[in-house]
């Protein structure tokens, strides 16, 4: 078991292929941790290297105990590493290496290639003769949220699978298994975008907190526009990606407000009132879209990995707001 409904059916299915030794050598596993790929990689890695096929993975068989200790000679993960984070050649090389031999304590061998579609050029090109040829008894599972970012010709050679976003009923219900209340779910589901794994992080005291605190600041930025600093000194102290997957959804609710009007479609469900304040306040769609913008430009910037100043850049999108709203009363 996986212990994840919405991912046991595609489970059952590739169990049964490798049963039947019909599972294809080369995978593509494509989804995020929030909808639990990181799991199921694991499951299938564990499958493929017990030594029980018919009960896989069975947990007490030599190979199952090795890699449950993290000290298994038939296992090799590789993630993306260095400037730039990319999957360079001399990995896909360590690959090749790893793979030559026969299983030392299993009947496979088994490669994880985790956030795939960092491979840089020189690395996809090789993986690719690698597909073209695969290695006898070894499986190669490649992971990524960005399928599309592969090369068609790496893409074509692989068993596509995509991890399924699960219905609400079913992630509200698997989250209230997991502790939380019925309010608190729907809250972490819909602030998630329905992603149940990550809506049982949000739901963590810790990120709770943080999360009010990046809200509050933003919000008061917005009520009362200043030209100080006070905020981005407190904000310039978290991980980048946090704060902006904090503010990009709740910047996006209220462009989807004064577009609309409906509070349904609103994903951040305690904020309802604040959102609906600002509106009044500042009815022209444009305005809030502009910042919307703002916020998912300094997205595109962080995320480029070009070790840009992270405080530098808040500072400068903190200090627009107040030229962005003055011009918004003016108009």
């Amino acid at each position: 078991m996986i212990g994840l409904p919405w991912l046991e059916d595609a489970g059952a299915q590739l169990r049964q292929q490798y049963r039947q030794q019909r599972l294809p050598h080369g995978l593509l596993l494509s989804g995020g941790a929030g909808l639990g790929v990181d799991r199921f990689v694991q499951w299938l890695e564990a499958v493929l290297l017990c030594q029980h096929a018919e009960q896989a993975p069975c947990g007490t068989c030599h190979s199952c105990e090795l890699r449950l200790a993290g000290n298994h000679a038939d296992s090799l993960t590789l993630s993306p590493e260095g400037k730039g984070q990319q999957i360079k050649v001399d990995m896909v090389r360590e690959l090749v290496g790893f793979s030559q031999g026969r299983p030392q304590h299993s009947h496979n061998k088994v490669v994880v290639l985790k956030s795939a579609d960092r491979l840089n050029m020189a690395a996809a090109n090789a993986l690719l003769k690698v597909l073209e040829e695969p290695p006898a008894g070894t499986y190669l599972v490649l992971q990524t949220e960005e399928p599309a970012q592969l090369l068609p010709t790496i893409r074509s050679r692989l068993q596509w699978f995509r991890c399924p976003v699960p219905a609400a009923q079913e992630g509200l219900a698997w989250l209230q298994g997991q502790g939380l209340t019925a309010e608190q779910a729907e809250l972490a589901l819909a602030l998630s975008d329905q992603q149940p794994c990550r809506a049982l992080e949000m739901a963590d005291d810790s990120y709770l907190e943080l999360r009010e605190t990046c809200l509050n600041q933003l919000l008061g930025q917005l009520e009362k526009p200043r030209r100080d600093l006070q905020g981005p000194e407190t904000l310039s102290r978290q991980e980048p990606k946090v704060v902006l997957d904090i503010w990009r959804p709740w910047l996006a609710d209220l462009a989807t407000l004064v577009q609309t009007g409906d509070t349904g479609r609103v994903r951040n469900r305690d904020q309802v009132a604040q959102l609906q304040a600002l509106v009044a306040r500042y009815p022209q769609p444009a305005l809030w879209m502009q910042i919307h913008d703002d916020a998912e430009a300094l997205r595109e910037q962080v995320a480029s990995g070009n070790n840009l100043n992270w405080q530098l850049l808040l500072e400068q999108f903190w200090l627009s707001i107040p030229k962005i709203m003055k011009r918004a009363q003016q108009e």
